[in-house]
This record gives C-alpha cells, sequence and structure tokens, in this order.
C-alpha cells in the first residue's frame, strides 16, 4: 500500500520554495534563537523552557496568543539529518493534549533554493477535521511558513553582514586598503576616537588607515566582543567592543579597548558601510579618556 496515499485524509501538508540553501534552512528550523522568532501564526510568541534539538530530544515550549491565552506544547525529536530531514511527534500538553501527530519535514535542494515541505500526520481524519476546525491548523502553519521564510531571509542578511565584517577584519590586518575601501559607500561618515574626530566620504577615511597603520605592529589581529546585528530594511546596525591584537607583546595599539557603531546600508554590490562612530569611555569627574577599560 502507498503510504502517502493511505495517510491522505488525515495530514496536513504545506510545501514551499524558500530563496536559501538547504543547510541554512535547516539552522533557521532548529536553532532555538531562530525558531522562537518564527514558531505559530502570526501574532504568537515562543517561549522555550527546554530545548535539545537532537535525536530523543525534546522541545517544550509555551506559545502565546494574540488575546493572551497560553499554549503549551511539547515536540519530541526522533530524526534529525542536516540538512535534509526532521521527524518528530507533537505530544500536547495541557490545553493542546488532544492535538498530537507524527510530523516530517523535508529540505530538498532546488534550483531556486530549497523546497520545505511539512507534513503531518493524524491519527485519523476526524482528528486532522477537529484539528483544522478549532485551531484554524492549515492557514495557521500557511501564516507559520510565511514567518519562517521572513526568519530565513533575515538569517542570510545576517549571515551577509558577518560576512563583511570578516572581510574587514581580513583587508585591514593585511593593509590592503583598495580590498578595505570596497567595503564602504561613497558617502562614508566616520565619527572617530582621535583626530580628525570627523572623516567623511572615501578618500579621507582611507587618508586616517594610512596615517594609523605605520604605528601598528606588523602582524595584528582582532578582539570583538558583544557584537549585536540588527537588520531592517535594507539597513543594519552593528555595535560591539574591539580591541587590537598581536604577537608583540604590550605594543600600544593593543592596550585600549574601544565601544565601535557601524551602520551599513544594502546595495546592489552587497552591503556597505555608510557611517562608524568609534569612542573610549571617560571619567567625567576628571574628564579624561578611560584606556585601561576592559569588558566584562
Amino acid at each position: 500500500m502507498n503510504t502517502a496515499q493511505s495517510t491522505a485524509d488525515r495530514e496536513i501538508v504545506i510545501s514551499r520554495v524558500l530563496n536559501a540553501p538547504p543547510e541554512l534552512v535547516f539552522d533557521v528550523w532548529t536553532d532555538v534563537e531562530h525558531i522562537s522568532n518564527w514558531w505559530g501564526p502570526e501574532g504568537f510568541t515562543t517561549t522555550t523552557h527546554e530545548a535539545a534539538f537532537e535525536p530523543g530530544g525534546t522541545w517544550h515550549f509555551t506559545m502565546h496568543g494574540p488575546d493572551g491565552t497560553d499554549y503549551p506544547n511539547r515536540i519530541m525529536f526522533d530524526v534529525l539529518e542536516r540538512p535534509s530531514r526532521i521527524e518528530y511527534r507533537h505530544t500536547g500538553e495541557a490545553a493542546t493534549a488532544d492535538v498530537k501527530f507524527n510530523s516530517i519535514v523535508t529540505f530538498e535542494a532546488v534550483e531556486a533554493g530549497t523546497r520545505l515541505t511539512m507534513r503531518m500526520v493524524f491519527d485519523s481524519a476526524e482528528i486532522r477535521d477537529r484539528t483544522e476546525r478549532e485551531y484554524g491548523a492549515v492557514e495557521g502553519f500557511q501564516q507559520t511558513v510565511n514567518r519562517l521564510s521572513r526568519q530565513v531571509r533575515h538569517a542570510q542578511e545576517k549571515r551577509a553582514i558577518e560576512a563583511v565584517i570578516g572581510r574587514w577584519c581580513e583587508t585591514l590586518s593585511a593593509r590592503d586598503l583598495d580590498g578595505l575601501m570596497e567595503l564602504y559607500a561613497e558617502d562614508f561618515v566616520l565619527y572617530d576616537a582621535i583626530p580628525p574626530y570627523v572623516s567623511r566620504g572615501l578618500a579621507a577615511y582611507r587618508q586616517n588607515w594610512e596615517q594609523c597603520l605605520p604605528y601598528f605592529p606588523d602582524e595584528f589581529g582582532f578582539d570583538i566582543r558583544e557584537k549585536e546585528i540588527e537588520i531592517s530594511d535594507g539597513l543594519a546596525v552593528v555595535h560591539f567592543i574591539l580591541n587590537f591584537t598581536s604577537p608583540e607583546e604590550n605594543h600600544p595599539a593593543t592596550q585600549t579597548w574601544m565601544r565601535a557603531t557601524s551602520c551599513l546600508r544594502k546595495t546592489d554590490t552587497g552591503w556597505k558601510y555608510f557611517h562608524d562612530h568609534v569612542s573610549v569611555p571617560f571619567n567625567p569627574e576628571t574628564m579624561a579618556a578611560v584606556t585601561d577599560y576592559e569588558p566584562n
């Protein structure tokens, strides 16, 4: 007997092509930081109590409806094969204890990205119909996939920005100023912690580094901490704490932690920096810069 045909009257199937590779879609599906941002219909939020995305693991969570109703849920994972397949059992809990089904999620590589298929199989057609009637399951799952699609796009953009930050570190440590300037928009503005304090345009910014790099050690890298990336409508803000590192012990260029905020804009050729703000703390009693600050 064909299994798909035998379960057709008691299943819900949602399929969508997402413009991202299977590895990324799978990661967004199985990372608690991501899944809390997309699980459930529009207007729902999710609180995770326990998460073990592994065979035999459990995801225990509560969905919070727009009307304030809480829906406790529990999922038990049987199969997680990155990046192609997830199988789990939804056992429900409390108010959702009667909503039980087995689910198979597949991630198929296609030319446009990933064909995501989510198949939920219920014990009977009656349970399937009641779940749709009482919970609006089909529309709810469609909205959930819409939210997943948006989260995947967000994850793609975040990875692209991470790549720009990595390229910044790579080109600067190699003293490749031509490569460094490719990361910046023509209208770039820098608010700096050192003179001239404000630089406008690529020529001025390049001149800053031409003047600074001779004072750097021959070999240097970066210690970047507390990095946060926020993205919205083609703009991104990155803030972090930065220190230069070097094998040359106690080199002057490596003695000060700086606070930095970078603003990027998405263009036809990728994400570009259009503003940086670099500073050090100061003591208001002495009005002196605090150069021995260290992050926690």
